[in-house]
């Protein structure tokens, strides 16, 4: 019994002790709470008109003696490509088509002049037939000249007299542009080198984020296609330049050609289609998002999400907005804002 007292004392004392040195020690950090409280006040998020997602698209083809075969292919396969955008009609796209020919100005699509074989000089989500009408675009022939231009002709494409010429509309300053090259050989001997072709076009969009590139092409490392250049990576350091570097290239010979143009599209559509941020964390079952009258469902394809890492409403790529909304429409979003408890009013 004493030995069981004197630990009982034992402990007693301990305690008191410890209770002592934590009554004197500094206060320990205040954590914070993990669940957010919902708020009575609602946010709008957004009460500017919303502008649709913009992008320039220009396929830059080579139209040699040897790519009669390989433009076939081109368009054959243009429908799974262009498939991504024409269900997507929250992007506004435009998608133009010039050559590598660079000798004539009378050619479809040469000297940086966008092609019309079509019809259109280039394609919008409001052209009739607009699949087809890239189809025969990109259907340039096999006539053009030998002494293909990879960069010369881009350069051509955006700058005075053809932008404002020939172009004329096309280019948009505030949209994404993205380039996709069709060729079976290398540049040959552009005045414009990768660098200076990349150089330019930042200075023209203020921010190498907003270009991407692509190409269908031969890459130096194939040994089952023919290349008709095979000493040279001069298109293959361009493509390395660009933010979307390492996966932007399909070989011409690809059996999965079709697939992977789908996988550029895909890509292209999901850097284009910014989210819009929340100026607050809400409570997400809240959250309402409204073009006009049209409520947007909540719905990871033909809707929104809520991208917590970002703090921002995510748009689906199947989502259809309403076409008889008056123009300058904004989206709106509401949602009650969340707090932490001590940071209520």
């Amino acid at each position: 019994m004493k030995i069981i007292k004197s630990g009982f004392l034992y402990s007693l004392i301990v305690s008191l002790f410890s209770l002592a040195f934590y009554a004197c020690s500094p206060a320990s950090p205040k954590l914070k709470p993990e669940p957010l409280v919902p708020s009575e006040k609602v946010v709008s998020a957004n009460n500017e008109a919303f502008r649709r997602p913009a992008v320039d698209i220009l396929f830059v083809v080579d139209d040699s003696g040897s790519m009669s075969s390989h433009q076939a292919n081109v368009a054959r396969n243009m429908d799974q490509f262009l498939n991504e955008f024409t269900k997507l009609k929250l992007i506004d796209y435009h998608i133009g088509v010039i050559s590598t020919d660079t000798a004539s100005t009378m050619r479809q699509g040469s000297s940086g002049q966008l092609a019309r074989t079509g019809g259109y000089s280039f394609v919008d989500r409001n052209t009739p037939n607009g699949i087809q009408v890239v189809k025969r675009n990109v259907s340039l022939g096999s006539s053009g000249s030998g002494w293909e231009k990879m960069f010369d002709p881009i350069v051509m494409a955006l700058t005075l007299p053809v932008i404002d010429g020939h172009n004329k509309g096309f280019y948009r300053p505030d949209a994404y542009l993205v380039i996709i090259f069709v060729t079976d050989t290398e540049d040959q001997d552009s005045i414009n080198d990768p660098q200076s072709t990349m150089d330019f076009l930042v200075s023209l969009k203020k921010d190498k984020n907003k270009i991407l590139s692509y190409a269908a092409y031969i890459p130096q490392s194939s040994a089952s296609c023919f290349r008709d250049d095979p000493n040279r990576g001069i298109l293959e350091h361009f493509l390395s330049l660009n933010v979307n570097a390492g996966n932007n290239l399909v070989s011409l010979c690809d059996p999965a050609f079709g697939t992977k143009l789908v996988e550029f599209s895909k890509e292209i559509i999901q850097v284009v289609n910014k989210p819009i941020i929340l100026s607050r964390p809400p409570v997400v079952s809240t959250i309402k998002v409204m073009y006009g009258t049209q409520e947007i469902p909540s719905d990871p394809l033909t809707g929104w999400t809520f991208a917590p890492e970002k703090n921002a409403i995510v748009f689906g790529r199947d989502l259809k907005l309403d076409d008889n909304q008056p123009e300058g429409t904004g989206i709106d979003i509401t949602f009650d804002s969340a707090y932490y408890p001590e940071e209520a009013p």
